[in-house]
């Protein structure tokens, strides 16, 4: 149940082309569309470690970035979603899967798994900051913050 809900989070916010401004190291798992996106771009190094508090490399697989703290439980995720999805995309998921949306303001919701989804202009992208330091009002705050500095990186 929690891969098949996390899979249509992800299914949910796909292909997208993006100008940024980090970097990452690439898995190699890329679809044919996602070659040009680099959803490690749109978060900087300082960034990172500012909600973290690590340094990590991002990792991409796609349209999704993760940055890990080395030997701890330190993760941030974005996955970026493809041009035209919407907040509806994002907060219907799979039937008979509950993702439970819940208003973060500023058009912005906390969905299942403590990610947040946010649409910028023309595209949708979820957050998840996992800190073991951070209890939830924390987390959300911090992926609140995130996702107000990352929704404008996002451009056509």
């Amino acid at each position: 149940m929690i891969l098949r809900t996390q899979r249509a989070v992800i299914a949910a916010t796909s292909a997208a082309a993006i100008v940024g401004v980090g970097a990452c190291e690439s898995t190699g798992n890329r679809s044919s569309t996602a070659t040009t996106v680099d959803p490690c771009a749109l978060v900087t190094s300082a960034e990172v470690v500012e909600f973290l508090g690590v340094a990590a490399v991002g990792r991409r697989d796609g349209l999704r970035c993760e940055w890990r703290g080395e030997n701890t439980a330190e993760m941030l995720t974005l996955t970026l979603g493809r041009t035209g999805s919407t907040m509806r995309d994002l907060t219907l998921g799979i039937p008979g899967d509950t993702l439970n949306p819940r208003s973060a303001g500023d058009g912005m919701y906390f969905v299942q798994f403590h990610a947040i989804a946010f649409a910028g202009r023309h595209r949708t992208g979820t957050i998840q900051i996992e800190r073991t330091a951070h209890t939830n009002p924390q987390r959300e705050a911090a992926e609140v913050r995130l996702a107000r500095l990352v929704r404008p990186r996002l451009v056509d």
